[in-house]
């Protein structure tokens, strides 16, 4: 019922579009594995925004995830677009030591500190 309500200026509702979107082209092309991807996705996506907006918190929590750098800055933008306004967006980039992909300085580093400044929103 939340999902049929959500206004078309809402944020959430371009995230829907974009899954809906996908979900079509991915039927359209006729590859079984590349449209169960999409409805995977899509799926998590959907439990995200409803987490997000039905849920009271205080914080948002965005560690890494052993990707490349871009990845891990588009979840952080995910984060702070699908948030409710006000609650802070706490990312924790500090390196384990065990990475395959997220290899940007010593174990313990802590690259989103070094390359952004914190702020109220983000931090």
């Amino acid at each position: 019922e939340f999902l049929r309500n959500i206004p078309s200026a809402d944020v959430a509702a371009s995230v829907l579009t974009g899954a809906r979107h996908a979900l079509q082209a991915c039927r359209a092309a006729g590859r079984p594995s590349l449209s169960s991807y999409a409805c995977k996705t899509s799926l998590s996506m959907v439990k995200k925004i409803l987490a997000l907006r039905c849920t009271e918190y205080s914080a948002v929590f965005a560690p890494y995830h052993d990707n490349g750098l871009f990845a891990n800055i588009l979840q952080v933008c995910d984060a702070l677009l699908l948030t409710k306004a006000g609650v802070p967006v706490l990312v924790d980039w500090r390196r384990k030591g065990l990475e395959g992909h997220f290899q940007y300085g010593p174990e313990g580093f802590d690259l989103w500190s070094h390359l952004f400044e914190p702020t109220e929103r983000c931090r």
